[in-house]
């Protein structure tokens, strides 16, 4: 039988084995909190100057929005871009006169906003190159009415632009385009949504950031076609950006739709089959019907290339439709400075 003196020691020898294996456990898990790696507390991204719009003159007097639904799967955050430098097209303007058939020697052009370029001419058509733009235009003489082949017309639009040595598996680069139709209005092109009034076919190639698209003035690469396959028109953006570090919070939708019917978006594409439809000062009634997020690049070089909220309707001008867009900035107001 064991006795008290025996049942006291076992006893006190069980504390220091378990004061012991305590002690050792206290002693790895401070080896290991001190060793492991911390997570920093986020950085509070700095503040940023807002998206300089580039727009047009007219504003809407009313927005409908029956037709607007809520977007789906929107991020709560999104980095900014900064522009990278590219290798100028200007060294290859030459090369890219000839393919086009231009024999003339250049004219040097000093743009404000496109900067320093070189502007080829002929009879029938005019090309101009800068640092990291292409536009060619083929003079039309004679409109052309036909069936249009997309599969056929795209495969031709690919050919003219790899000849030209442009890439369009550019890793931003969308390689399935967007196609709109344009007929001629005047001396411009207006779009149509009817292939049979049709005189042209766009193929749009847009770059895309974080999967979202990026717009803008000159942000893409789009060419444009007859019934037959030629080439009418060619304007090329060259384009690449690295992200920012940082993730900026973003406004709701509802917010942002908030700002836009209370008249402070930018309205920032115009058009339509009215004649000098860009000037016009009111839009009247403007129907909402897609909105969505995307990337905006201004013509000029940007300080960031940020995320916006899009918003596209439609107006009646003189019983034509007129297709219109606007922005608003999409990174909460807090992280944009005051201007």
């Amino acid at each position: 039988m064991i006795n008290l003196t025996t049942a006291a020691a076992a006893c006190k020898k069980f504390v220091w084995v378990l004061s012991l294996i305590l002690l050792i456990g206290f002693l790895i898990f401070l080896m290991f909190y001190r060793f492991s790696p911390k997570t920093l507390p986020r950085e509070i991204p700095k503040p940023i100057e807002k998206p300089a719009f580039e727009t047009f003159p007219g504003e809407a007097s009313q927005f409908i929005t029956d037709r607007l639904s809520t977007p789906t799967n929107i991020p709560k955050t999104l980095p900014i871009y900064r522009l990278t430098l590219r290798e100028s097209l200007l060294p290859n303007a030459n090369f890219f006169a000839s393919k086009l058939g231009f024999r003339n020697p250049p004219k040097e052009l000093n743009d404000v906003t496109f900067g320093q370029g070189l502007l080829f001419s002929k009879e029938d058509g005019a090309l101009s190159v800068y640092q990291d733009i292409i536009s060619y235009q083929e003079f039309i003489t004679e409109p052309q009415i036909g069936q249009f082949d997309e599969t056929r017309l795209k495969i031709k639009a690919l050919e003219f632009i790899s000849g030209l040595g442009i890439l369009t598996t550019n890793i931003n680069l969308q390689s399935e385009p967007t196609i709109t139709y344009q007929k001629l209005a005047g001396e411009g092109f207006a779009p149509t949504k009817d292939p049979n009034l049709a005189n042209f076919v766009n193929f749009i190639f847009n770059y895309t950031l974080e999967g979202l698209k990026v717009v803008g003035n000159i942000s893409d690469l789009r060419i444009t076609l007859t019934p037959a396959g030629d080439v009418v028109r060619l304007t090329f953006r060259s384009f690449g950006a690295e992200a920012e570090t940082d993730g900026y919070l973003l406004m709701e939708f509802q917010d942002a739709l908030k700002l836009l019917l209370n008249n402070q978006g930018s309205l920032i594409k115009v058009s339509g089959e009215q004649e000098d439809v860009e000037v016009s000062r009111n839009f009247g009634r403007v129907s909402l019907n897609n909105t969505y997020l995307a990337y905006y690049l201004s013509t000029k070089q940007p300080d960031t290339i940020q995320p916006i909220w899009v918003f596209e309707g439609e107006s009646i001008i003189n019983s034509l439709p007129v297709n219109v867009t606007f922005a608003v900035p999409a990174i909460e107001s807090k992280f944009l400075k005051a201007p």
